[in-house]
Protein backbone atom coordinates (compact mmCIF):
# COMPACT_ATOMS: atom_id res chain seq x y z
CA UNK A 1 0.00 0.00 0.00
CA UNK A 2 1.43 3.24 -1.03
CA UNK A 3 2.15 5.76 1.94
CA UNK A 4 0.25 7.83 0.88
CA UNK A 5 -2.78 5.85 1.84
CA UNK A 6 -1.39 5.04 5.15
CA UNK A 7 -1.42 7.29 8.31
CA UNK A 8 2.11 9.07 8.63
CA UNK A 9 4.19 7.38 11.15
CA UNK A 10 4.38 8.71 14.40
CA UNK A 11 7.54 9.33 16.49
CA UNK A 12 7.38 6.29 18.39
CA UNK A 13 6.74 4.60 14.92
CA UNK A 14 10.60 5.73 13.53
CA UNK A 15 11.99 5.13 17.10
CA UNK A 16 10.49 1.43 16.71
CA UNK A 17 11.69 0.94 13.25
CA UNK A 18 15.30 2.43 14.20
CA UNK A 19 15.25 0.24 17.11
CA UNK A 20 15.01 -3.23 15.45
CA UNK A 21 15.97 -2.19 11.78
CA UNK A 22 19.89 -3.77 12.23
CA UNK A 23 17.85 -7.17 13.94
CA UNK A 24 15.70 -7.68 11.05
CA UNK A 25 18.83 -6.80 8.68
CA UNK A 26 20.24 -9.75 10.26
CA UNK A 27 17.35 -12.04 9.79
CA UNK A 28 16.68 -11.33 6.67
CA UNK A 29 19.85 -10.00 4.70
CA UNK A 30 22.70 -11.95 7.17
CA UNK A 31 26.18 -11.17 7.33
CA UNK A 32 26.87 -14.18 9.13
CA UNK A 33 28.70 -16.75 6.70
CA UNK A 34 26.94 -19.95 6.97
CA UNK A 35 29.05 -23.11 6.20
CA UNK A 36 31.54 -22.46 2.47
CA UNK A 37 30.15 -19.07 2.11
CA UNK A 38 33.12 -16.30 1.54
CA UNK A 39 31.37 -13.39 1.28
CA UNK A 40 28.56 -11.54 2.68
CA UNK A 41 27.26 -8.24 1.53
CA UNK A 42 24.55 -6.08 1.89
CA UNK A 43 23.81 -2.20 1.54
CA UNK A 44 20.81 -0.21 2.64
CA UNK A 45 19.94 3.61 3.06
CA UNK A 46 21.24 5.03 6.44
CA UNK A 47 18.18 7.68 7.22
CA UNK A 48 16.03 7.26 3.83
CA UNK A 49 13.95 4.19 4.79
CA UNK A 50 12.43 3.61 0.82
CA UNK A 51 15.24 3.27 -0.77
CA UNK A 52 15.22 -1.20 -1.29
CA UNK A 53 18.05 -3.18 0.16
CA UNK A 54 20.70 -5.37 -1.48
CA UNK A 55 22.13 -8.07 -0.33
CA UNK A 56 24.29 -11.33 -1.81
CA UNK A 57 26.71 -14.03 -0.38
CA UNK A 58 28.90 -15.80 -2.59
CA UNK A 59 30.10 -19.68 -1.48
CA UNK A 60 32.93 -22.04 -2.53
CA UNK A 61 30.97 -25.89 -2.54
CA UNK A 62 34.71 -28.08 -2.13
CA UNK A 63 34.02 -31.19 -4.98
CA UNK A 64 36.86 -33.59 -4.23
CA UNK A 65 35.37 -35.42 -7.01
CA UNK A 66 35.39 -32.57 -10.07
CA UNK A 67 37.72 -30.69 -11.48
CA UNK A 68 38.28 -27.52 -8.74
CA UNK A 69 35.80 -26.29 -6.61
CA UNK A 70 32.23 -25.00 -7.51
CA UNK A 71 30.89 -20.94 -6.68
CA UNK A 72 27.30 -20.60 -5.95
CA UNK A 73 25.92 -17.31 -5.29
CA UNK A 74 22.64 -16.03 -3.41
CA UNK A 75 21.15 -12.68 -4.48
CA UNK A 76 18.37 -11.18 -1.76
CA UNK A 77 15.88 -8.12 -2.90
CA UNK A 78 13.11 -6.54 -1.10
CA UNK A 79 10.02 -7.68 -3.29
CA UNK A 80 7.41 -5.41 -2.14
CA UNK A 81 9.17 -1.77 -1.11
CA UNK A 82 12.11 -1.86 1.04
CA UNK A 83 12.47 -4.49 4.02
CA UNK A 84 12.07 -1.04 6.61
CA UNK A 85 9.16 0.27 4.98
CA UNK A 86 7.12 -3.12 4.98
CA UNK A 87 8.55 -3.59 8.66
CA UNK A 88 7.45 0.33 9.72
CA UNK A 89 4.01 -0.37 7.50
CA UNK A 90 3.51 -3.95 9.20
CA UNK A 91 4.37 -2.39 12.83
CA UNK A 92 1.83 0.61 12.15
CA UNK A 93 -0.99 -1.85 10.93
CA UNK A 94 -0.42 -3.63 14.57
CA UNK A 95 1.70 -2.15 16.66
CA UNK A 96 0.82 -4.36 20.04
CA UNK A 97 2.25 -7.32 17.67
CA UNK A 98 5.79 -8.83 18.82
CA UNK A 99 8.56 -8.15 16.23
CA UNK A 100 9.23 -11.73 15.80
CA UNK A 101 6.19 -11.77 14.15
CA UNK A 102 6.17 -9.42 12.33
CA UNK A 103 9.71 -10.41 10.24
CA UNK A 104 8.82 -13.63 8.56
CA UNK A 105 5.84 -11.56 6.53
CA UNK A 106 8.53 -9.24 5.06
CA UNK A 107 8.94 -10.53 1.43
CA UNK A 108 11.78 -10.68 -0.43
CA UNK A 109 12.88 -12.40 -3.64
CA UNK A 110 16.50 -14.66 -3.31
CA UNK A 111 17.69 -16.10 -6.52
CA UNK A 112 20.35 -18.88 -6.45
CA UNK A 113 23.14 -18.94 -8.78
CA UNK A 114 25.74 -21.07 -10.44
CA UNK A 115 28.83 -20.69 -12.62
CA UNK A 116 26.66 -21.93 -15.07
CA UNK A 117 23.72 -19.85 -14.83
CA UNK A 118 25.67 -17.01 -13.92
CA UNK A 119 29.19 -16.65 -15.78
CA UNK A 120 30.14 -13.83 -14.12
CA UNK A 121 30.65 -15.27 -10.74
CA UNK A 122 34.10 -16.57 -11.30
CA UNK A 123 35.53 -13.33 -12.71
CA UNK A 124 33.59 -11.45 -9.69
CA UNK A 125 35.85 -13.80 -6.92
CA UNK A 126 38.83 -13.37 -8.91
CA UNK A 127 38.82 -10.16 -8.59
CA UNK A 128 37.41 -9.75 -4.76
CA UNK A 129 41.24 -10.41 -4.25
CA UNK A 130 42.48 -6.96 -6.39
CA UNK A 131 39.31 -5.27 -3.78
CA UNK A 132 40.82 -2.55 -1.19
CA UNK A 133 39.25 -1.40 1.71
CA UNK A 134 40.59 2.83 2.35
CA UNK A 135 40.82 4.23 5.77
CA UNK A 136 38.73 7.08 5.81
CA UNK A 137 39.82 10.42 6.72
CA UNK A 138 38.36 10.78 10.27
CA UNK A 139 37.80 14.65 9.92
CA UNK A 140 35.32 13.28 7.23
CA UNK A 141 31.41 13.70 7.78
CA UNK A 142 29.31 11.85 5.88
CA UNK A 143 25.58 12.52 5.95
CA UNK A 144 22.90 9.64 5.58
CA UNK A 145 24.64 7.60 3.22
CA UNK A 146 24.37 4.34 1.67
CA UNK A 147 25.97 1.73 3.80
CA UNK A 148 27.84 -1.08 3.02
CA UNK A 149 28.73 -3.78 4.97
CA UNK A 150 30.56 -6.62 4.09
CA UNK A 151 32.40 -9.75 5.57
CA UNK A 152 35.08 -11.41 3.37
CA UNK A 153 36.15 -14.97 5.37
CA UNK A 154 38.96 -16.87 3.04
CA UNK A 155 42.13 -19.23 4.69
CA UNK A 156 44.04 -16.44 4.86
CA UNK A 157 41.81 -13.74 6.86
CA UNK A 158 38.93 -12.35 7.93
CA UNK A 159 37.56 -8.89 7.04
CA UNK A 160 34.57 -7.34 8.28
CA UNK A 161 33.66 -4.15 7.07
CA UNK A 162 31.19 -1.30 7.33
CA UNK A 163 31.65 1.49 4.30
CA UNK A 164 30.23 4.33 3.42
CA UNK A 165 32.96 6.16 0.65
CA UNK A 166 31.35 5.05 -2.55
CA UNK A 167 34.88 5.48 -4.40
CA UNK A 168 36.61 2.36 -1.93
CA UNK A 169 37.35 -0.40 -4.05
CA UNK A 170 35.62 -2.89 -1.91
CA UNK A 171 32.57 -1.30 -2.17
CA UNK A 172 33.22 -0.81 -6.02
CA UNK A 173 33.97 -4.42 -6.14
CA UNK A 174 30.52 -5.27 -4.20
CA UNK A 175 28.39 -2.69 -6.44
CA UNK A 176 29.40 -4.04 -9.35
CA UNK A 177 29.32 -7.94 -8.03
CA UNK A 178 25.57 -7.08 -7.19
CA UNK A 179 25.28 -5.17 -10.74
CA UNK A 180 26.47 -8.79 -12.44
CA UNK A 181 24.01 -10.88 -10.03
CA UNK A 182 21.26 -8.56 -10.99
CA UNK A 183 21.84 -9.45 -14.21
CA UNK A 184 22.34 -12.72 -14.19
CA UNK A 185 18.32 -13.27 -12.71
CA UNK A 186 17.42 -10.66 -15.56
CA UNK A 187 18.64 -12.69 -18.03
CA UNK A 188 17.15 -16.06 -15.98
CA UNK A 189 13.54 -14.28 -16.30
CA UNK A 190 13.79 -13.53 -19.80
CA UNK A 191 14.76 -17.36 -21.08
Amino acid sequence: MPWSQVAAPTNEDWTWLSDHRNKAFEMVLPLRLDAGEIVAYRSYRDLYQSVPESHFTIAVIRDPGARGDRLTATLTLPSAGSIQDQLLKLHMADRTAAFETLVPRVVVNRQTFTEESCPALRPRVKALSRARIDIPDPNTIVIHPVVHDIVVDTPTGRIKAHLVNGRDLMVRWSVDTLKALKACGTAGKSR
